[in-house]
């Protein structure tokens, strides 16, 4: 990852961004990291990595199908105690 100071950034920006097409840069300012240029090809892969948040319903019906058919490995068995007497 390179580093550059916000002076050397703000000289060279366009160069910069190409750079920050291929890794990401961070930008210091009294010489801590202040901030990060990365392309939004990094960003979306970075937020691709956590964990997204839906409702059952809107998965895809063969989706739904195959939770439905799965079975749960028989060590965890003893879990189904725990289930008893549960209503939706």
């Amino acid at each position: 990852m390179q580093r550059v100071t916000m002076q050397e950034f703000e000289k060279a920006i366009a160069k910069l961004s190409e750079t920050a097409r291929l890794e990401p840069v961070t930008i210091t300012a009294a010489g801590r990291d202040e901030l990060i240029l990365l392309s939004v090809h990094q960003l979306e892969r970075m937020l691709g990595s956590y964990r997204r948040v839906g409702l059952a319903e809107d998965l895809p019906d063969d989706v739904l199908e195959h939770i439905e058919r799965s079975e749960m490995a028989p060590r965890h068995k003893h879990l189904d105690a725990e289930l008893e007497g549960w209503k939706p």
